[in-house]
């Protein structure tokens, strides 16, 4: 039955690329372009009505993960995955929905550096798509993608992509998760000590290149805690939050403990630390 069911998905998809390539003019058949795989983005589609009412028209972008020996393949798959999605979604819709259909690619850095725990899990071995589930247009392209089956598909539960008429799709299989490099986070308790914050962080990214400082230093007010502190949410993380946590104290005026926090495995990936300064 599996195997029937592949067969006739498999089909399915042909015979959509088929009606598109036979149903629209040779004009919007040339809009239709294989992107070269580079690091430019590329134009799939672009809708010939897109300059007229693009602001009611959906944008699909179909990133892939570059920066190691796969990215070349995931180039290619992302180009080819573009092109049955504006095949899929044209052929339901005709030009009333869709405007543009994009490859781009993007650093896995980027990428898990705004990715749950659970897409950098999904990403693995699916296409991960995000887009707002309350936009009506977004929502019947992304079922008529899902619809296709061509390839295994999450679709996100996170509110990270709520732009309008936008979707996002992400070409990362075979990604190797431990090569994420960490980052921390700044927190304050006064915006009189972003000073010292900044400070630390500068001294941070230059004692250990495998991390990520955030740029912004966030004000907390009266959570903050009583004793300054780098937190760390997974135990794997423990000796490098110890590590941070000494290289502050011993820079500047403020001693700096380490703590683990638990808890939030499902909202923070591994590597994610935050360093808060104590208020009053």
């Amino acid at each position: 039955m599996t195997n029937t069911a592949n067969l006739f998905r498999r089909a399915l998809c042909c015979a959509i690329l088929f009606m598109f390539n036979s149903h629209y003019s040779d004009s919007v058949r040339a809009e239709i372009r294989v992107a070269e795989i580079d690091e430019r983005p590329r134009v799939v589609y672009r809708s010939q009505y897109s300059d007229n009412s693009s602001a009611h028209l959906v944008t699909l972008d179909v990133f892939w993960c570059s920066g190691d020996n796969y990215a070349a393949g995931r180039a290619l798959d992302a180009s080819s995955l573009a092109g049955v999605y504006a095949a899929a979604s044209l052929s339901t819709t005709g030009h009333s929905l869709l405007g543009e259909v994009r490859t781009r690619p993007i650093d896995f850095d980027t990428f898990a550096a705004n990715a749950t725990p659970d897409e950098l899990a999904s990403a693995r071995d699916t296409v991960l798509i995000r887009f707002d589930s309350s936009e009506e247009r977004a929502r019947f392209i992304v079922d008529s993608i899902v619809k296709i089956g061509i390839r295994r598909t999450t679709i996100s539960k996170s509110n990270l992509s709520s732009l309008p008429n936008y979707i996002s799709a992400f070409v990362c299989n075979a990604v190797d998760a431990s090569l994420v490099r960490g980052r921390l986070f700044f927190h304050v308790a006064r915006p009189e000590q972003r000073p010292e914050a900044e400070s630390g962080a500068s001294v941070i990214r230059t004692a250990f290149r495998g991390i990520s400082v955030a740029s912004g230093v966030e004000v907390v007010g009266a959570i903050s805690p009583r004793l300054s502190e780098v937190r760390y949410f997974f135990r794997e993380d423990a000796d490098l939050a110890a590590q941070i946590a000494s290289t502050l104290s011993l820079a500047g005026s403020t001693h700096f403990f380490s703590k683990y926090v638990p808890g939030f495995e499902r909202r923070v990936r591994k590597g994610t630390l935050e360093a808060w300064l104590a208020g009053p």
